[in-house]
C-alpha cells in the first residue's frame, strides 16, 4: 500500500487522513493505525526507501530527495543514504563507515584508553539503525571526529 505520491502533504498526514475517512476495522485503517500510533511506521518508511532505490538505483533520489518527497526521512541513516545518493554513494559510505569503525576497535585493542570512546561510540552508532536523519546525525559527526582526533593524536606521538 502505498500511502503519499503528493508533494503536498506528507507521509504521516495522508496516513492520518486516510485514517480518519476509512470506514471502521478496515484493513487501510488498520494498517494506518500502525503506521501513525505502531512501530510499523518505520518499516514502512524503509521499506518505502528501498523501493526509492530499487526506482533509482545507481544515482538515488538526490540529496535530501527522500525528505522533499516524503516529508519525512526513513529513521535509518543508511537506508537515507543509499535511496538518497543510490548504490555507489552508499557503498562509498559504508566503506568508510566500516573503515572508521574497523580504525577505533583496533585502536581500542592496542591501547585501552580508547575503549571507553569506541564502545560508547558504537552504542551510539546502533541507534542510527532505528532513529536518525543521515544530514543531521549527531552520533555519525561523533563517530568521524573522534577517529580523525584520534588519529591527529596518534600521527603526533
Amino acid at each position: 500500500m502505498k500511502l503519499c505520491n503528493s508533494d503536498k502533504i506528507g507521509f504521516f498526514d495522508a496516513a492520518n487522513i486516510l485514517y480518519k475517512n476509512d470506514e471502521e476495522n478496515s484493513d487501510i485503517r488498520n494498517q494506518c493505525y500502525q503506521i501513525i500510533y505502531g512501530s510499523s511506521g518505520r518499516m514502512y518508511l524503509n521499506s518505502i526507501a528501498l523501493d526509492e532505490v530499487k526506482a533509482n538505483r545507481l544515482f538515488g533520489m538526490g540529496v535530501y530527495g527522500y525528505q522533499k518527497k516524503y516529508k519525512t526521512y526513513p529513521h535509518n541513516v543508511f537506508t537515507e543514504c543509499i535511496a538518497d545518493g543510490g548504490i555507489i554513494v552508499g557503498v562509498l559510505f559504508m566503506l568508510l563507515f566500516l573503515a572508521t569503525v574497523i580504525y577505533l576497535l583496533r585502536l581500542s585493542c592496542r591501547d585501552i584508553q580508547y575503549a571507553a570512546i569506541t564502545a560508547f561510540i558504537v552504542a551510539l552508532l546502533i541507534r542510527a539503525f532505528f532513529n536518525g536523519n543521515l544530514y543531521t546525525s549527531c552520533d555519525l559527526i561523533l563517530l568521524f571526529t573522534c577517529a580523525y582526533s584520534i588519529k591527529i593524536k596518534m600521527k603526533k606521538r
